[in-house]
């Protein structure tokens, strides 16, 4: 009888112990939302970009919370960065794909240009991007011209790539984000409404040999005029992008470019090459002209009207 009462007085205090946790966490969770409405009353909380106030305990978001800035290569966002109030824009100029030998991995890659808009010096770094592949995320990765994680000045520009391991043919959407901001690489569904489903089937018939051709040459290529250039080619045409062009002099980076299926060659109307490429600069021209040269990959880089290098291909990607 008294082992019955022992065990009766010990489960009614483990009930009132339970009763007085539950009113305990309902207590907090009450304080918690006194605290958050505030915050929210004296813009203690933002999401450090746009001053959108952070609910930590609404159960059900809003639906401008679930809305996300839609940006196309080359459009700029500005954010917020580390605790003392720095700003930095963002923008991401161009993308490729690639491959790991080391994990023989299909791989894309998108260039980024970093600008410190605020006065403090800011810490950047390649993991404050997600990369989505049909809404699922993918793993990052670095290799040897990954942008690293470096500390930069105010007003001072910053720019490297950042990789991801996806191959980009298993795909129909990729997108590069940060915070609510989202860079779709590909896969917008904005079109042309004036282009004509005939039209569109006569630039795919049109486009369908670059894409082998353009991978083909893709590679690294020194020329003896001091340029080297870096080529790398998309596995399908996105428009009438083939590809980007990296382009060095004496070592020293001059400028990264779109290279376009070019319908039009100007004074290079009558050369002889195998595939013939432009890229459309600041206001002028530039032409990469690829053939084959007793077994080898050679690559002519012209200006408007004249040769600017001849370079060899030392590697194909």
């Amino acid at each position: 009888m008294r082992l019955k009462k022992k065990v009766l007085l010990l489960i009614c205090i483990l009930a009132m112990s339970s009763l007085s946790a539950c009113e305990f966490i309902d207590d907090v969770e009450e304080m918690g939302k006194k605290d958050m409405e505030w915050a929210k009353e004296n813009h203690a909380f933002t999401d450090g970009r746009s001053g959108v106030d952070i609910s930590l305990f609404d159960e059900e978001k809003s639906d401008e919370e679930t809305i996300r800035d839609e940006l196309k290569i080359g459009d700029t966002a500005s954010f917020s960065i580390g605790d003392e109030g720095g700003t930095v824009d963002v923008t991401i100029s161009n993308w490729g794909v690639g491959w790991d030998d080391f994990t023989e991995k299909d791989l894309i890659y998108f260039e980024v240009e970093m600008k410190n808009t605020g006065s403090n010096a800011i810490k950047i770094s390649p993991n404050i991007f997600s990369v989505y592949a049909d809404n699922c995320v993918v793993d990052t990765t670095l290799k040897s011209d990954s942008m690293s994680v470096s500390s930069l000045d105010s007003g001072r520009k910053a720019s490297g790539k950042v990789y991801a391991v996806v191959n980009v043919d298993s795909v129909e959407r990729l997108e590069v984000q940060i915070d609510n901001t989202v860079w779709v690489l590909k896969g917008s569904e904005s079109k042309d409404s004036s282009t004509s489903e005939e039209k569109t089937t006569e630039d795919k018939n049109a486009t369908s040999t670059y894409d082998y051709e353009a991978m083909t040459y893709a590679g690294s290529y020194e020329g003896w005029g001091g340029y080297s250039i870096s080529f790398s080619a998309y596995s399908s045409v996105e428009d009438d992008v083939i590809g980007v062009a990296e382009i060095y002099y004496e070592g020293e980076f001059v400028s990264s470019q779109p290279v376009h299926i070019c319908t039009d060659r100007g004074d290079w109307s009558g050369s002889d090459y195998d595939q013939f490429y432009v890229m459309h600069c600041d206001g002028y021209n530039e032409y990469l002209g690829f053939y084959k040269s007793e077994g080898k990959s050679m690559l002519d880089y012209n200006g408007p009207n004249s040769n600017y290098d001849l370079l060899e291909m030392t590697e194909q990607y």
